[in-house]
Order: structure tokens, then sequence, then C-alpha cells
């Protein structure tokens, strides 16, 4: 079994195993927990550090020097943005491909991304599946009363 290759964007984690049409080197994770760097920064201690655990650690937690200085690695950073990978959703059935900076923009649209109804009836699910689902599936959904027209909830049995 391969270890997972831990990915974040904003608050989402994807696990990128899966994913990656390309080889990554052990550089590009973060030494302390594993997870492929998003800007990579170089501190003074000779340590790589991604930008979200820099917000965290103001001394190095593998040899514990004080961190005073960081130089963002642009060259490295693109060589990570760069790589290439398949939807982390369901990269069975969505057939996107393309780089990792592109991720961002792909969570937005994917109709495999599994979402919550907004009816909050709490079920995840498929984005394609969403309006279909809303319409005449969910237990929360509308109805009008077949007496008095008035919109009512469905309940479940």
């Amino acid at each position: 079994m391969k270890n997972p290759i831990k990915y974040f964007i904003n608050d989402e984690e994807f696990d990128l195993k899966d994913c990656l049409k390309n080889k990554i080197n052990q550089e590009m994770l973060w030494q302390n927990c594993n997870k492929l760097m998003r800007n990579p920064y170089f501190v003074d201690c000779d340590h790589n550090f991604c930008e979200k655990c820099l917000q965290i650690f103001t001394k190095c937690p593998i040899d514990n020097e004080k961190i005073t200085n960081k130089i963002l690695r642009k060259n490295f950073a693109s060589k990570i943005q760069n790589l290439k990978i398949t939807c982390p959703y369901d990269n069975e059935k969505c057939s996107w491909e393309n780089k990792l900076i592109i991720l961002e923009k792909h969570m937005k649209e994917c109709n495999f991304k599994k979402i919550p109804c907004s009816n909050n009836c709490d079920e995840l699910i498929y984005r394609k599946d969403l309006e279909k689902h809303k319409d005449e599936y969910c237990m929360n959904r509308p109805l009008n009363c077949p007496y008095c027209q008035k919109e009512i909830l469905e309940v479940a049995p």
C-alpha cells in the first residue's frame, strides 16, 4: 500500500497518491507531516516549510531552531504546481486531467465533487445530481399539499 500524499487547498484536504501522473521527489513533501508543499519556503536551518505550516511554527519542529528568515522557493513552487494530476474526487468517472495549479478552479466546477444538499437533509450528493436529488429524492424537499396547494415539506416515513 502506498503512503498517502496529502495536499491542501483552502480547508479541503486531498490524497493525491492515485491522482498524480508525475513522480514526486521526497523534497516536495514537508518533512514534518509528509504533505505536498504549497508555496514552499526555505528557512534559516536549511529545512523547507509549506506556507501554511510557517504560519503555525516559530521554531522548526525538526531541529528546534528559531525561524527568523524565510525565502519563497518560486522555481520549486512552480515545479510542484505544474505536476499533472487527474481529478481527486473521482478519477474513474471524471475525465479532468491538468496541472495541480488548476485544481482549485476544478474544485468549483467538478460534477463529481460531493456537496451537501442545500435543503439541509444531511446528504452528500454529486454536484451533477444535486438538482435531481432536490426535486425528486430529498426528504426535505418542498411539496404542494394536494388539497390546499400550500407548500409543505415532505416527511420521511
